[in-house]
C-alpha cells in the first residue's frame, strides 16, 4: 500500500508532540512494509537519515493557502497513493483536505481547526470552551481575530506563514472551503471521545474513529532522581501559550511558597519576561527532543494546568511513562487519560487554590508519589503502546485502500 502523509509542520528535530507523533506513525508503518511518503513544505530535516519513510518537500516562492493547495495537488498526482492521510495543518487543513480530492482521505483531528478558525483551532472564547461552530456561526467567529494576533506574537517562525495565511478565514471563501473540505473526508481520527464530541455537526460522527496518540515507553523511561533537599514541579510543553495555564500554576505556587519553600518549578520555554524572578522558578528553557526524558527524570511532579479543552494531553502521558505523578486540569481529553487518585490527580480548571492543595498533598507524601508513578507507567505501557496503535492504523488504512480500489473512497 502507498500512503501519502500530508503535513504542514513536519521538520526534524521536532518542536512538540504533534510532529513526533507523525514521525512515529510514518516510521512504524514503513517498517511494516507500507510505502510511506511525508509531503510537507521544505523545512529543516536534521538527523533524519534513519527514517524508514520518504520525505517529499514542497518548495514555494511564496506561501499561502492556494499555493500550498497547488503544491500538494501536484505531489499527490505524482505519487498516486492508495490513501492520503492529512495530519497537522492548523488553518491550512481545509486546503490540504481539498487537495486530496479523488483519493480516500483520512484526517487526523489534532486540534479544532475545522470547527474553530481562531489561532490553531482553540475553541476557546471569553474564558471558557466555546460552543460556537464556524460552519454554523461564521460571523460570530470573525470577532476572534485577536486570538490570531496573539498566536502570531507567540508562535515560532515555523508556524507564522500559515498563521498569516489563515487570516483569510474572515472572508466568505474560507467558510465555503471548510464546508467543502469536511465533505471530502472519508474518515477522521480523534484522539479522545471528548474531541470527537466537539465535531458533531461538522463531520458525521460515524466517520470519526477515536484513536489516541502513542507513547514510546522505551524513550520515556523511569530514571533515578537526583538527591536534593527540595522537590521539582515541572510544567512541560508550550508554556508560552496562555491556554496552557502557566498563570494558574504560578498563582498556586505563590500560594504554596507562603507556607513552604521545599519545592522548585521548572517550565519549558515560556519566554515570559521576569519569570525567573519568582523565587521558586528554577529554570525556563526550551529543550531539544532528546533532552525531554531527562527533564522528566529531574521531576517529582508533572503539572498540566490547561484552561482550554485539551484534545488529548500527551505531556501528561509522557510524565506518567517516566513514573512521575501528574496533576492535571479536569478538562478535555485529559479526563480520559488520568484516573483520579490512581495514576494522577485532577484539579478544577483555572482554580489555583485547588491546584495548590493537590500539589501540597503530593509534596507531603513520597509514598503516594511513588505508587502513583508506578501505576501511571503501567497504564501507559498497557494502553498507549505504539505497536497496538499502529495495528489499529493498519486496519483503518487497509479498509480505506480497499474502498479506493472499489471506487468508493474518494
Amino acid at each position: 500500500m502507498k500512503l501519502a502523509i500530508v503535513d504542514s509542520w513536519f521538520h526534524w528535530p521536532p518542536v512538540g508532540g504533534a510532529i513526533r507523533s507523525v514521525k512515529e506513525i510514518a516510521d512504524r508503518l514503513s517498517r511494516r512494509g507500507v510505502d510511506v511518503t511525508v509531503v510537507a513544505p521544505i523545512n529543516s530535516i536534521v538527523g533524519g537519515e534513519g527514517f524508514a519513510f520518504k520525505v517529499d518537500p514542497i518548495r514555494f516562492n511564496k506561501f499561502n493557502g492556494p499555493v500550498f493547495y497547488s503544491g500538494i495537488r501536484r505531489a499527490l498526482k505524482r505519487l498516486s497513493p492508495d490513501v492520503v492521510f492529512v495530519t497537522s495543518g492548523n488553518l491550512l487543513k481545509p486546503y490540504m483536505i481539498s487537495a486530496a480530492r479523488g483519493f480516500p482521505v483520512l484526517v487526523r483531528l489534532y486540534a479544532y481547526e475545522l470547527r474553530c478558525p481562531a489561532s490553531y483551532g482553540i475553541l476557546y472564547r471569553d474564558g471558557h470552551v466555546c460552543s460556537y461552530s464556524f460552519l454554523k456561526d461564521p460571523l460570530r467567529c470573525v470577532t476572534c481575530t485577536e486570538d490570531i494576533r496573539r498566536v502570531v506574537r507567540n508562535t515560532s517562525i515555523v508556524d507564522r506563514p500559515e498563521t498569516f495565511s489563515s487570516l483569510k478565514f474572515a472572508y466568505p471563501f474560507y467558510h465555503v472551503l471548510v464546508k467543502s473540505a469536511t465533505q471530502n473526508i472519508t474518515m477522521a481520527i480523534a484522539t479522545s471521545n471528548y474531541m470527537k464530541s466537539k465535531f458533531e455537526g461538522v463531520i458525521p460522527l460515524d466517520r470519526i474513529e477515536v484513536m489516541p496518540d502513542g507513547v514510546d515507553s522505551n524513550f520515556f523511561v523511569p530514571r533515578a532522581r537526583p538527591k536534593r533537599d527540595y522537590k521539582v514541579i515541572t510544567m512541560p510543553g508550550r508554556t508560552f501559550d496562555p491556554l496552557k495555564g502557566l498563570d494558574v500554576l504560578l498563582k498556586a505556587c505563590t500560594l504554596l511558597w507562603q507556607k513552604r519553600q521545599d519545592f522548585r518549578v521548572v517550565v519549558t520555554g515560556s519566554k515570559r519576561p521576569g519569570i525567573t524572578d519568582y523565587p521558586y522558578v528554577q529554570s525556563d528553557l526550551w529543550l531539544d527532543d532528546n533532552d525531554i526524558p531527562g527533564m522528566y527524570a529531574n521531576s517529582d511532579i508533572v503539572v498540566v494546568p490547561s484552561i482550554w479543552g485539551e484534545p488529548f494531553g500527551l505531556t501528561a502521558l509522557e510524565g506518567m511513562s517516566c513514573e512521575i505523578p501528574v496533576v492535571v486540569s479536569r478538562i478535555g481529553g485529559l479526563q480520559e487519560i488520568v484516573q483520579d487518585g490512581e495514576n494522577g490527580l485532577f484539579f478544577e480548571p483555572g482554580n489555583h487554590v485547588d491546584l495548590a492543595a493537590k500539589l501540597e498533598a503530593l509534596l507531603d507524601d513520597p509514598e503516594i508519589r511513588r505508587a502513583m508513578g508506578r501505576r501511571g507507567r503501567e497504564y501507559v505501557v498497557k494502553k498507549y503502546a505504539w505497536e497496538k496503535i499502529i495495528d489499529d492504523y493498519e486496519v483503518i488504512l487497509n479498509g480505506l485502500a480497499e474502498r479506493g480500489r472499489r471506487g468508493t473512497g474518494g
